[in-house]
């Protein structure tokens, strides 16, 4: 297994390759928003220069793993230098007003990252407008996770935002599928699996129009009276621009439901290391379980977390199962 680790002071531009130094490096990759963050620590006989805002490049057998900037330097007890970065997607936070015509979610991403001074790289084409809209005191992460969404519950593509080596992508996640097979003979340790209606689980639908012709508020809904009587009520609201007709306002409560009249299932895998996977991959899995409970599906992988110790490479999986 072959690291290799630099870091560039932001301030005197001084580089240091500390790949020598470093045993254990961590990386965790979520799927929505959340930016990329690599934690290690390491020790030097002499000091060396760092602060804020420097700069970590991250390769794993000659795999372009992470670009991204020091937001937190610490010293340990033991004199170790304890390092936080995170990609580009931790500008993400920065909060703004953003007024929007109607445009593409790419068309958007694009404008967002000029304004911030980020880089973009992949962009794959939505197919879909979203509606104007103004987004006050918002994270530039909210407003785009917005589109996602808009765009998910309109059409049931799923698209994520990410950081690929220093270049924002904006990723149709269908194309992100792998050949990699995990089962317990291959890669897996060990796995936990739960079942959930605590997030994100609707089984009703309600979407409002205001009509300033009539001066009514017209109410559109769709609901499963058998998940009702399941789980009780829980209900998704929204409300739309008063031009959007009968029809869309249907198509988009139908789909809505669709999506979210589920209960959320989550797969945990501790496994062998495998640098083809990334948050947004979709793998095979084929498990079966003590209690007989078998796992044999596609599934769309949510989260990483990567440890690359000194000999080995491991990762945590947060899956998604039908």
């Amino acid at each position: 297994m072959r690291n290799e680790i630099i870091i560039q002071n932001s301030g005197n531009g001084k580089i240091y390759d500390i790949t020598e130094v470093v045993s254990k490096i961590t990386l965790d990759e979520k799927i929505e928003g959340s930016p990329t963050k690599i934690s290690f620590k390491f020790k030097v006989d002499s000091p060396i220069e760092l602060e804020n805002g420097s700069v970590v490049r991250y390769t794993h057998n000659g795999i372009k793993k992470f670009y991204g900037f020091v937001f937190k330097i610490g010293t340990t007890q033991d004199e170790e230098i304890d390092i936080t970065a995170y990609d580009q997607l931790r500008y993400f936070k920065n909060k703004d007003t953003y007024v929007f015509k109607t445009n593409t979610l790419e068309e958007r991403l694009r404008e967002m990252a000029k304004k911030n001074n980020l880089r973009t790289g992949r962009i794959d084409a939505t197919g879909a407008y979203l509606p104007s809209k103004i987004y006050d005191n918002k994270t530039m992460g909210d407003v785009l996770q917005d589109g996602i969404d808009q765009l998910l519950r309109n059409t049931g593509r799923k698209f994520m935002i990410r950081d690929n080596f220093g270049e924002l992508e904006l990723i149709n996640i269908s194309t992100l599928k792998t050949n990699l097979v995990v089962t317990g003979g291959s890669l897996l340790s060990t796995f936990n699996y739960e079942e959930s209606i605590d997030s994100d689980t609707y089984n009703q639908v309600k979407i409002i129009k205001d009509n300033k012709d009539t001066k009514k508020r017209e109410v559109y809904m769709v609901k499963d009276s058998n998940n009702q009587r399941k789980w009780g009520l829980l209900q998704y609201y929204a409300s739309v621009d008063e031009k959007t007709n009968d029809a869309q306002i249907r198509q988009k409560a139908e789909v809505a439901l669709k999506h979210y009249n589920r209960e959320k299932k989550k797969l945990t895998l501790e496994c062998l290391g495998d640098d083809r996977v990334r948050a947004g991959s979709g793998l095979y899995i084929d498990i079966v379980s003590n209690n007989g409970r078998n796992f044999k599906q596609y599934v769309l992988v949510t989260a990483v977390k990567n440890t690359y110790d000194t000999n080995t490479h491991t990762m945590s999986l947060e899956v998604e199962v039908e």
